[in-house]
């Protein structure tokens, strides 16, 4: 009874295809969101210089901002460079075992 395919059959993707296709996925997902952030994080900045006297920003305007300089720190250190700090046949991983929890503080 044993599991191996007949001659001419698979038994579907590997295991390397499959781990290739999550990490174009998190590197693309990253890369979007830096993006985005950094369109935020602009867009905040320059209605900051329009204000006259540079007054303080609204409440609102802060916490998005905030919260856009936190995703834009996470997406770089955890989807993009994430799997990249792994040295090859490495199971250590003490650089990203540090930015992940950095950046889930943020």
């Amino acid at each position: 009874t044993s599991r191996t395919p007949r001659k001419g059959m698979t038994m579907g993707p590997s295991i390397e295809k499959i781990y290739l296709a999550k990490v174009i996925a998190a590197k693309t997902s990253g890369s979007i969101s830096m993006i985005g952030s950094g369109f935020i994080i602009r867009d905040v900045m320059l209605r900051w210089q329009r204000r006259k006297e540079h007054q303080f920003l609204p409440i609102v305007h802060r916490i998005i901002l905030s919260m856009s300089i936190a995703d834009l720190f996470t997406s770089c250190s955890v989807h993009i460079l994430g799997t990249w700090m792994v040295p090859k046949g490495n199971v250590t991983m003490l650089d990203e075992s540090f930015l992940i929890p950095l950046a889930a503080g943020n």
